[in-house]
């Protein structure tokens, strides 16, 4: 028991020993911003505002960590595909609601003329591209292959209604979308030995499963394809997530898109809490893809979630 209580507390530590490495390659990123006078104001302000989510705050850390650029353009390339395609995300669920879903096409060409909001500014996403594009010159296919892989298989999975998919279906939704996400950010930082690629996916997959937790609330919510709701429709307890979403939601809808992040987080901790049977499935599922210290330390704090 003493063993296992030291092993716990040695992995937290390092844990958040990364978060602090974390922190300071972003802090850095933003000094090599002040000294640099080639990358515009416009530019360096969109970075600033994607970072300030903290999903794109680690992913572009991380990335930046594992990788080997050191030119501040590429950096800057790099934290604007991740704030993108993260964005688009969001905007893919918010119009997977029942009431906007006809709004929009997932035709590329309607895509990109699309607008997502960088602080105060929308901007088209064919936009955007480009200018992420400009800073990989040479890396302009790798980008469009992407893109067309995204989108394929966004439109494989038109249903995503609490109840109507599993969790395998949901594995291999996101098999589709985060595998090819990470493996074009990793080649965007330069490292393109395959099974380096498969090594270093490995953290970015387990930070995917923890933002499924986190997300728990708001993806049921926007009816976002989420591996835990697929696992807990298999489980026999999709009636009482359901139900404790329900009990969460009563006379609030209206307020819910202008909710903290915090408050979105306790309630999908209260929602995770509710189906004891899935929150054990895939807690074991993401332990056993855990190798090292820092990814044994996120387990240990998942399950005190």
């Amino acid at each position: 028991m003493l063993e296992e209580t030291k092993t716990k507390l040695k992995s937290i530590k390092e844990t958040a020993k990364l978060g602090i490495k974390f922190v300071t390659i972003i802090n850095k990123l933003f000094a090599e911003l002040e000294e640099n006078s080639e990358i515009s104001s416009g530019h360096q302000e969109w970075l600033k505002s994607f970072l300030q989510k903290k999903r794109n705050r680690v992913l572009v850390a991380y990335f930046l960590s594992v990788g080997k650029i050191s030119n501040t353009g590429e950096k800057v390339g790099l934290g604007l595909f991740v704030g993108l395609i993260n964005a688009v995300d969001d905007l893919i669920d918010r119009q997977n609601t029942s009431k906007s879903q006809a709004s929009l096409s997932l035709d590329k060409k309607n895509l990109m003329e699309q607008e997502i909001t960088i602080g105060d500014q929308a901007v088209q996403i064919k936009v955007l591209i480009e200018v992420i594009k400009s800073y990989f010159p040479n890396k302009k296919t790798l980008i469009d292959s992407f893109l067309e892989k995204a989108i394929a298989n966004e439109k494989e999975f038109p249903n995503r209604k609490p109840g109507n998919y599993t969790i395998q279906n949901a594995i291999v939704y996101r098999q589709g979308s985060s595998q090819p996400y990470n493996e074009t950010c990793l080649r965007l930082v330069g490292i393109d030995n395959e099974s380096e690629i498969e090594e270093k996916q490995r953290f970015a997959k387990i930070q995917q499963w923890i933002d499924d937790i986190v997300d728990l609330f708001s993806d049921f919510h926007t009816q976002a394809i989420n591996p835990i709701i697929g696992a807990a429709y298999d489980n026999g307890e999709g009636k009482t997530l359901k139900q404790v979403y329900n009990k969460i939601i009563e006379g609030k809808e209206k307020e819910i898109d202008n909710w903290s992040l915090l408050k979105k987080i306790k309630a999908s901790q209260k929602m995770l809490r509710s189906i004891p049977k899935t929150k054990k499935q895939i807690l074991n599922k993401i332990e056993n893809m855990a190798q090292t210290k820092i990814e044994r330390g996120l387990i240990w704090i998942l399950k005190f979630f």
